[in-house]
């Protein structure tokens, strides 16, 4: 199902009452929404009542891409999931969950989703998102949440301000947490199993409960990430309660604001060559690890790739702190896709200090055009630029797409009958950009035409339930049409449905 591009879908009521009410019909198939930047949301008028906007049945799969969910309100007091319930399959790609809520002090939470089935998400934004817990997403499965953000959530009475890991087992990757805010937990409270790479937590705030960023209360590994600046009295950044376990390495842990960086209990394991802008993460230098050491980040900003982070500068102790031959070093990349390591060795937490003297700028790319389009996709190729080992393609100034050095690309998942605008720049093995080419303007065609009409009826000569016409040549894709109608010896009866 394709949205319109730009619209707004308002709401205004529930569709059923199932898990305590939703405005869409329950899915139990599988549905793909293709968003194009469309919005659905819950009504604000006074009065609306309490209901989400989907439910994913334990049978049903929805995938979600490029659009905006908004206002949805789970308050039934079982089960949580403000804009999505989700005890299916739930897939989500480059959208938004603003302002959805959960706020019963019953039942289970999570402000935007509350998962029980299986949930992937991949650069989204959520942001103002409220719960008793969780108040982003509350997960009780198999979790897998990459390059998103998570800005501004809360939680209201317990902990996890944008995520709480309840069952099953949370994986992050490239991810950013900024200004979320909980009793503990202000980012994540976790109760089981978590893992945690190349991520950034900045901001978020956690009350007397602890951890600014995380509380732990499960398994927690930490690799190559940043945890900076978070708020609390009781281990501003990372709290680890007696009897679980919390294990980083390659992690930059610092400049906490009302108490120490960590703490809870029990000791945080040192997987080596980490830092600690104080000395109460029990970092070793028998690890490779350092105290009392202040790496000077720079502000959280857009320095490329889908998520904002925190900028190394020259001459940062973190700089090159890990030998290219260990594990997770060598090969891998940072939060912003940079390659590692960029000098002699890998930079400690989430960002990678891009060295680039010995390496030419690429040049700008020339030629840009379009090889041909359809309803849904445009194809594109451009001259290649010298020094360059990628592309990047942009629509409308936004990231699209990215080429390992091929010159052409297609840009799909798009609406018809529309104009988009395109860029493309070349990067160099270095990470350094060139300027973006002259813009192309490029149109979808329009829909295709109806290749092929039928009908069908059917009389039953009593009253059923369920009737079965006969069609052919039936693909997906094809709308169809019906109506239901009721007879008696007089005539019609009335006509009970449709669709």
């Amino acid at each position: 199902m394709a949205l319109t591009s730009g619209c707004t879908y308002v709401l205004s009521a529930p569709n059923n009452t199932s898990d305590g009410g939703t405005g869409l019909p329950v899915i139990t198939g599988n549905v793909t929404i293709q968003g194009n930047g469309a919005t659905l949301e819950r009504s604000s008028a006074s009065g609306t009542p309490a209901f989400r906007l989907f439910d994913v049945a334990s049978g049903g799969s929805l995938t979600l891409s490029a659009v905006t969910l908004s206002n949805g309100l789970a308050n039934g007091g079982q089960q949580g999931g403000g804009a999505v319930f989700n005890h299916g399959t739930l897939s989500i790609s480059a959208s938004s969950f603003l302002n959805n809520s959960s706020p019963s002090t019953t039942g289970t939470s999570g402000g935007a989703i509350n998962s029980s089935g299986i949930l992937s998400i991949t650069t989204s934004y959520f942001s103002g998102n409220t719960a008793q817990e969780g108040g982003a997403v509350f997960n009780q499965s198999n979790a897998s949440i990459t390059d998103s953000t998570f800005s501004g959530n809360s939680a209201q009475i317990y902990g996890g301000g944008a995520l709480l890991n309840a069952f099953g087992t949370e994986s992050l990757v490239g991810d950013t947490f900024v200004g979320n805010s909980g009793p503990g937990g202000g980012a994540i409270d976790n109760d089981t199993a978590l893992n945690i790479s190349d991520s950034t937590f900045t901001d978020n705030t956690a009350g007397t409960s602890g951890g600014g960023a995380i509380d732990n209360f499960g398994n927690t590994s930490i690799t190559q990430s940043t945890f900076a600046g978070n708020i609390s009295p009781y281990s501003s950044n990372i709290l680890n309660y007696s009897g679980y376990s919390l294990a980083i390495s390659m992690s930059l842990v610092v400049d906490g604001s009302g108490g120490p960086n960590c703490g809870g209990g029990a000791p945080i394991t040192d997987g080596g060559y980490n830092i600690d802008s104080g000395a109460s993460c029990g970092f070793s230098a028998s690890n490779h690890s350092l105290s009392g050491v202040e790496p000077n980040l720079g502000a959280l900003a857009a320095n490329g790739g889908p998520t904002e982070t925190m900028a190394l500068p020259p001459g940062s102790p973190a700089l090159d702190l890990i030998p290219p031959t260990t594990p997770g070093c060598s090969g891998s990349v940072d939060q912003r896709g940079t390659t590692r390591p960029q000098g002699t060795g890998c930079d400690v937490g989430a960002y990678e200090l891009i060295v680039t003297s010995g390496q030419p700028a690429p040049s700008t790319p020339t030629g840009l055009a379009e090889t041909g389009s359809t309803s849904n996709s445009i194809g594109l190729t451009w001259n290649a630029s010298t020094n360059a080992t990628g592309y990047t393609i942009y629509r409308g100034g936004v990231a699209v797409g990215i080429t390992g050095g091929a010159t052409t690309y297609t840009d799909s998942g798009l609406a018809p009958s529309t104009l988009y605008q395109y860029t493309v720049d070349a990067f160099n093995g270095g990470g350094t950009h060139s300027s973006q080419s002259q813009s192309l303007s490029a149109s979808t065609s329009g829909p295709g035409p109806v290749a092929y009409v039928q009908g069908a009826s059917v009389s039953t000569g009593s009253t059923v339930t369920s009737v079965t016409l006969q069609l052919g040549n039936v693909t997906a894709g094809d709308l169809l049409v019906g109506w239901f109608g009721q007879y008696n010896s007089s005539g019609q009866v009335s006509v009970s449905d449709n669709v």
